[in-house]
């Protein structure tokens, strides 16, 4: 074999051999780049699975916050006693916000969940009280009930602001904060 050819053959096969490890390079980046994307995809997913269930969250805490405060400014008659304790009625409100909360059970978050049955055990307890005690006895103790189912309210009225983070907005507004973090540090804290 001459050495013209050798020289030939050494420089096809030089540039087979480049060309093949630039094929296995970009093929590899290739993978590299689809498997970015495809987990880019899932983060975005997951972030709009995130997004749409936090709007239907906060759909269902204002429905339940504004029917928790008007029960509570309906208990707030009483405690005041503008109302006459022979009057207290809480059955009707008792069963809307009932109704309301097992359409909106879906989106509480488990302490909501929690403070949402506590108050109704209470509640019940309140109503069963008003069905079994004489009416002297119980009418008598109809503020001190009021005051405790207010009591919950507020409880549940924090679990719900802090579920939404409202309560972190309010701790950064009002300079509450220890440390001097940035309020996106506080928001990214809570998730």
């Amino acid at each position: 074999m001459s050495p013209e050819v050798a020289v030939a053959l050494w420089a096809v096969g030089g540039s087979l051999a480049t060309l093949v490890a630039t094929n296995i390079f970009n093929a590899r980046q290739a993978d590299k780049q689809m498997t970015f994307q495809i987990q880019e995809r899932e983060i975005q997913n997951k972030q709009m699975l995130i997004h749409n269930s936090y709007e239907h969250r906060v759909e269902a805490y204002t429905r339940l916050f504004q029917s928790l405060h008007e029960f509570d400014t309906y208990l707030t008659m009483f405690i005041k006693e503008t109302l006459d304790p022979n009057q207290f009625s809480p059955l009707e409100q008792r069963e809307e916000l009932m109704e309301l909360f097992k359409k909106e059970a879906l989106w509480l978050s488990k302490d909501a969940h929690l403070a949402l049955m506590a108050f109704f055990i209470s509640w019940d307890t309140v109503i069963s009280y008003a069905s079994h005690l004489p009416i002297d006895l119980f009418i008598g103790d109809v503020r001190g009930h009021c005051i405790t189912l207010s009591v919950k309210i507020g409880k549940i009225k924090e679990v719900m602001k802090e579920d939404l983070g409202i309560s972190y907005v309010d701790e950064f507004k009002d300079g509450k904060q220890e440390n001097k973090q940035s309020f996106q540090e506080v928001s990214t804290a809570k998730e």
